[in-house]
């Protein structure tokens, strides 16, 4: 019981204690804090003697941008930096006071006027230090929005400025993801991004997985000769994968050329797809494309008593 009584006294004399000390706390950041209320307040002061446009208010904003930044008052910051950016155009704190605005729109989640901001930045100061930092915030702030094709551009920019890092990689993945969301004319961009994201890079999976998307992604939308194309280059640089889809590959390689209405390479296709895993439907659309070639009769006919004698209750 004692033991309870004691415990119970310490408790309530470290409250006490911890009550005290926030208290001395808030007392000693009050007058801090009302410091620096009043040296804001003199120098907004100071800023209304002069025109937005004179060398003294340019000094002036300066000095509360500043001070609004290290306090963390983002709406005064927002508002100097808007002022200033505005009016100063040629001023030499012009690139830190808008990437200062940039940060302020950030904190408030004001993305519309963030995008503006960045976009106008990255017009002007595109090949500064800090461009790559923009181009990822305004894409990221995009992606808050229903504008979806700006989102997809901004994602694709990223990519183009940082090529093969994590940061380059990932954000190309998220381009070709919206580009084929949206439809219309932008899955053709998709396609060329994901050949040109494979091109690139090193051989791995990504750029495996890029080759595979491009050369599916072309077939779909009607680009038989650039489906082609890539996947060609996939056997090339030896990302064709396993045998099952080596056999992928050349059938896709063959149903492409028969939308094409290259037969003899259509044919040829289905022959190497044939040598990895023969079936009915393989043979058949050999046979077909050997036919339409008006190449080789004696050929047609080989292959037809072939598929008989292969598949003699297939009756087609």
């Amino acid at each position: 019981m004692n033991f309870r009584n004691n415990h119970r006294f310490v408790v309530c004399q470290l409250a006490i204690g911890l009550v005290l000390l926030t208290g001395n706390v808030l007392a000693q950041e009050k007058p801090a804090e009302e410091n620096i209320n009043q040296q804001l307040s003199q120098l907004e002061s100071e800023l209304g003697k002069y025109k937005d446009s004179a060398p003294e208010a340019a000094a002036l904003m300066v000095k509360l941008a500043d001070q609004y930044y290290q306090h963390g008052r983002a709406l005064g910051l927002v508002r100097i930096c808007q002022r200033f950016t505005t009016v100063q155009i040629k001023h030499a704190q012009h690139q830190q006071m808008m990437l200062k605005l940039i940060d302020g729109l950030q904190v408030l989640s004001r993305n519309k006027d963030m995008i503006v901001a960045c976009r106008q930045y990255l017009e002007r100061y595109g090949k500064s230090p800090q461009a790559n930092s923009v181009e990822v915030r305004l894409a990221d702030a995009l992606m808050q929005t229903k504008d979806r094709e700006g989102a997809a551009i901004a994602a694709h920019a990223v990519w183009k400025r940082n090529g093969n890092n994590p940061l380059g990689k990932k954000y190309s993945a998220i381009a070709v993801s919206r580009y084929q969301a949206l439809g219309g004319q932008f899955p053709k961009q998709g396609g060329a991004l994901s050949e040109d994201v494979f091109n690139r890079m090193p051989t791995g999976t990504f750029a495996q997985f890029m080759g595979e998307n491009a050369a599916k992604l072309y077939s779909t939308i009607g680009l038989q000769v650039e489906s082609n194309r890539v996947i060609a280059k996939l056997f090339q640089r030896g990302m064709a994968g396993d045998k099952d889809s080596q056999w992928q590959w050349h059938v896709l390689t063959g149903q492409n050329y028969e939308k094409l209405q290259q037969y003899t390479n259509a044919a040829a296709s289905y022959q190497r797809a044939r040598q990895l895993r023969d079936e009915a439907n393989l043979l058949y659309s050999q046979i077909m494309n050997v036919y339409n070639s008006q190449a080789n009769p004696a050929q047609t006919e080989g292959l037809l008593n072939q598929f008989k004698s292969k598949y003699a209750s297939d009756e087609r």
